[in-house]
């Protein structure tokens, strides 16, 4: 239905000025515009065609305004930048590039709560409005990389280049989601149904770890945890090792790598501490050799020596954060009554969390060789190949959850799956 009381002056010259940006976009050849422009039109014609329901607690009128009022600046700058071309211009791209991303997560959160049974609240809202813009910009960096390599084009100059891309976006990003955030917490309506909802467990200091452990102890309970414990524990005295090899050959990349590795290998015992279930031995274990693969890798020479190393490491790496993502997403799911996720969106909210946390670790590592003038990124490719097989890793994970855990996310699909199988054997 229409959208009631809406200025539709405002309506008309938002859209007008999409079409005007996919058409000018296709002239130009340029995919990128156009496929964002078209894109930004369907989600918008979603949008409109929203019902407003009297027992909606949301001025859905004021959220569409909100929406077209924040698309005229991304659109006008796509328009000056295909018409005198982009070269130039990098950070004004940039800037609306992030920008229509963030306006197109607010529409999808907003789609998905009214024609999916997704019930969100603020908290995971501001997750997604984060996570999809880095997300779909880190899609597009490895699509530039992987174009420049086999289509020889030219993107990128070098990995500076290709960081200096992923730094200004996540930097955007979040200037422009925190404003979005904050201008919708404030307002009388936001973009969540229902004003005052909030997510019971607000913080991770008010979790209920007994709980916590039990639930996910009662997801992965198929295994032997007593020896999944020992062989994490003789991980875990590896990277020990590790830490006082480099001590003692004075290689303080070694050093500070293995430190970090058991650092992180030690918060599950600290976490689950004090509880009766423990933490569960299957992520534990997961944890652990991830972490001394990862760190093992530098004193044997094996980064230097295999170029696909690297993306082992990042691969494993990848599907354990997949399955942190996975509990942290199910628990939540299970115990909160205001947040509901279909089962079914469950992996791919996964796999698009993913991303970020790939960007913020190349960059992480970016900062570190500078610092300790360290070689942890080879090159342009092989910052992007580790980017793509943390996506691959998790991907295989979640893949690998859904159809075996305990729980239950793609269940029909899973049965199918099953029969298919059985038949080829046969």
């Amino acid at each position: 239905m229409p959208a009631r009381g809406m200025r539709y002056p405002l309506k008309n010259f938002v859209m007008s000025l999409g079409g005007l940006s996919l058409s000018l976009a296709i002239a130009k050849n340029d995919f990128l515009w156009s496929l964002m422009s078209f894109i930004y039109l369907v989600l918008m014609l979603a949008v409109l065609k929203i019902p407003i329901r009297s027992q909606d607690k949301i001025d859905l009128d004021s959220l569409r305004k909100l929406i077209f009022f924040c698309s005229i600046f991304p659109l006008l700058i796509s328009l000056i930048g295909l018409f005198r071309g982009w070269k130039g211009f990098f950070l004004l791209e940039e800037t609306a590039f992030v920008f229509l991303l963030s306006i197109f997560a607010l529409m999808i959160i907003l789609i998905l709560e009214n024609y999916t049974s997704l019930k969100s609240e603020l908290q995971f809202t501001g997750i997604f409005l984060y996570s999809f813009p880095i997300g779909a910009g880190a899609t597009r960096s490895i699509g530039r990389f992987l174009s420049d390599k086999f289509f020889h084009t030219e993107h990128f100059h070098g990995n500076s280049h290709f960081m200096l891309e992923l730094l200004i976006m996540t930097i955007l990003c979040f200037h422009i989601v925190y404003f979005i955030k904050h201008f919708l917490k404030n307002s009388r309506y936001n973009v969540l149904l229902g004003m005052n909802r909030e997510l019971e467990i607000t913080s991770p200091f008010d979790i209920n770890k007994e709980d916590l452990f039990e639930f996910l102890n009662s997801v992965f309970n198929k295994y032997n945890r007593s020896k999944l414990i020992t062989v994490s524990t003789i991980f875990q005295w590896g990277i020990y090792g590790v830490i006082i090899y480099g001590l003692i050959v004075e290689n303080h990349s070694v050093t500070v790598w293995a430190i970090f590795s058991f650092g992180i290998s030690v918060i599950p015992e600290m976490l689950a501490r004090n509880t009766k279930s423990g933490f569960p031995a299957v992520l534990y274990f997961w944890f652990t050799f991830v972490l001394f693969v990862f760190t093992v890798g530098r004193p044997l020479g094996f980064y230097s020596l295999s170029n696909w190393w690297a993306e082992i490491t990042h691969f494993l790496a990848g599907s354990a954060v997949a399955l942190v993502l996975f509990s942290i997403l199910v628990y939540f799911d299970d115990r909160s009554e205001n947040l509901y996720i279909p089962r079914w969106l469950i992996p791919l909210f996964i796999l698009l969390f993913i991303l970020p946390i790939g960007v913020f670790w190349e960059i992480t590592e970016f900062y570190v060789d500078i610092i300790f003038d360290s070689r942890t990124q080879a090159g342009l490719e092989d910052t992007a190949y580790d980017i793509l097989f943390n996506f691959l890793g998790a991907l295989l994970s979640i893949t690998t959850v859904s159809l075996f855990s305990e729980i239950e996310l793609w269940s029909p699909y899973r049965s199918k799956l099953f029969k298919v199988l059985k038949r080829l054997n046969s």
